[in-house]
């Protein structure tokens, strides 16, 4: 049997372009909004995006290579190889110290139900404390 056939449902999309498939997500939101299914929607979606997650996370470094080698356009997508830089500064001691006072204040001001007075005692310095804006997120959590 051949693995790659889950996809065949899904090859017209290779001939769309972005806007097109924005638009096609636009019927389907429209769509499933209508019929009352988004909460089964959403949980098929996610079992579709998982498998779609690792295939690309699979296929990554060939595809990388590939790409660099000059195969680089497929389905009306150009792709390019970039690199995304990240600083690790847990060697640094000044560095885990003013982390750890950030996560302090953190808790600190998380504490706080409405804003106080502080007085700094080696400046002399009366400021205001606040309390942190609160921000609630609605998430659905999938768990399969």
């Amino acid at each position: 049997m051949n693995e790659l056939r889950i996809y065949d449902d899904f090859a017209p999309l290779a001939h769309m372009g972005k806007s097109d498939i924005k638009a096609l997500a636009q019927r389907q939101i429209d769509y499933v909004k209508e019929s009352g299914d988004s909460e089964n929607t959403a949980a098929f979606i996610k079992k579709i995006q998982v498998l779609l997650d690792e295939v690309q996370n699979g296929i990554k470094e060939s595809a990388i290579d590939s790409v660099g080698r000059g195969s680089n356009y497929f389905h009306g997508v150009k792709m390019q190889i970039s690199s995304i830089t990240t600083y690790d500064y847990k060697k640094d001691a000044v560095w885990v110290d003013l982390k750890r006072k950030l996560t302090e204040r953190e808790t600190f001001l998380k504490g706080l139900k409405e804003p106080i007075t502080v007085l700094n005692e080696e400046t002399g310095e009366i400021t205001t404390a606040y309390p942190p804006n609160k921000k609630v997120s609605d998430y659905i959590k999938f768990d399969f």
